[in-house]
């Protein structure tokens, strides 16, 4: 099975990321893929690289090269918070994309979870 993963959440206010994360490697174990990880609404303050819990994020990113999939946050929802790829305060290893790339994810995977707050 091909798996969309879309995390909403507030990283420092829930634990959406990390369940997300739990999720992913669940899925991963039990031989299924991960097309893209996609981050939306305030999930995209991990990909400032301000953000403060680094492990969890680094957890991420390493895992999402590991397995050949995207970590990618939504340029409208990182625009309004402040993040932005050109001025070098985005987090290298999160893509910032626009969605085009969210509507190809949910159209490539079997099943699309979301964690929201």
């Amino acid at each position: 099975m091909n798996f969309a993963i879309v995390i909403e959440g507030d990283p420092q206010r829930d634990k959406s990321l990390a369940h997300a994360y739990e999720f992913a490697r669940a899925a991963i174990a039990a031989g299924h893929r991960i097309h893209r990880a996609f981050l939306y609404h305030d999930a995209v303050r991990i990909a400032d690289r301000g953000f403060n819990d680094n492990i969890l994020v680094d957890h991420w990113i390493k895992f999402a090269r590991e397995h050949s999939f995207e970590l990618a946050a939504c340029v409208s929802a990182v625009a309004r918070r402040g993040i932005a790829a050109a001025d070098g305060t985005s987090r290298d290893g999160i893509a910032i994309v626009g969605l085009g790339q969210f509507a190809d994810c949910l159209l490539q995977a079997d099943r699309t979870v979301t964690f929201r707050a």
